[in-house]
């Protein structure tokens, strides 16, 4: 670029000039308030925060007064409903136990039923073997006889020594209470 282009001077207008003026007016009147208030006395605004947990199934006391400042009745209502809410949940809650309890009832029919079918199976199976033992042997067939009848007795006097050996607290594991064991003592009038 050649040196001799010059740029015209920036044009200066009333209120460009009085501009500053007004800014410096503005800084000097913030510094006059600070120092009038240093003056005064030093005085602290002090701003605090604070939280509250309510575990409840009801408002707490403060917030209820305050809802009912602001609609009257409004406390009352608030409480009405919280108890109604309650209770109604409590007799979902007693109807589930309800519903559990006869589910697990049934449960237990049911298995008790099969085991009862099962034995009624094992005994019929039982029965035929040795009666076709028996006839094995009145055909003349002494090994194979005595085979078909020594084998179900056996299997039965197993399954019933095996059953007295195992532990008591094995044996009761294997019929559910109709109960869960961590809800008996929610029962009403169970005082445990």
């Amino acid at each position: 670029m050649p040196d001799d282009v010059t740029s015209p001077p920036p044009e200066t207008s009333p209120e460009s000039e009085s501009a500053p003026e007004v800014e410096r007016d503005q800084l000097q009147k913030i510094a006059r308030d600070i120092a009038n208030l240093n003056d005064q006395g030093k005085q602290m605004v002090r701003l605090a925060q604070t939280q509250s947990l309510t575990i409840s199934p009801t408002l707490p006391p403060e917030y209820l007064e305050a809802y009912e400042r602001l609609c009257p009745g409004a406390g009352k209502r608030i409480l009405l409903s919280s108890v109604e809410l309650a209770e109604r949940e409590q007799t979902v809650d007693l109807d589930i136990r309800r519903e559990q309890s006869a589910l697990l009832a049934e449960i237990e029919r049911k298995k008790s039923a099969r085991a009862d079918r099962g034995q009624v199976f094992a005994f019929v199976l039982s029965a035929v073997t040795i009666l076709g033992g028996i006839g094995l042997l009145a055909l003349g067939k002494p090994i194979a006889g005595l085979g078909a009848i020594i084998t179900p007795i056996a299997g039965l006097v197993l399954v019933f020594v095996t059953n007295r050996l195992k532990p008591a607290d094995q044996r009761n594991e294997e019929k559910p209470n109709a109960e869960p064991p961590d809800r008996a003592h929610d029962q009403p009038g169970n005082n445990t």
